[in-house]
């Protein structure tokens, strides 16, 4: 058992590392690495990813999981 303050924090610091973790990715793809694989692996360009409403959006990432796992 951690004291609520720990789990605040080891939960804060999870959220920053994803959050890093994804603007390095969005970073790396908006300079055109790795464009064309998001594409072949997800069927979708960078743009219709970032333009996706969030129903859309949780109905993608459940069917990526579903076909990919977590």
């Amino acid at each position: 058992g951690k004291s609520d303050a720990e789990v605040y924090d080891l939960y804060d610091a999870k959220i920053k590392e994803g959050t890093q973790t994804a603007q390095n990715v969005r970073n790396a793809l908006s300079e055109g690495q790795g464009a064309d694989a998001v594409k072949q692996v997800t069927g979708k360009s960078m743009e219709e990813l970032e333009n996706m409403s969030d129903e859309e959006a949780e109905a993608f990432s459940k069917a990526m999981e579903e076909k990919y796992g977590n």
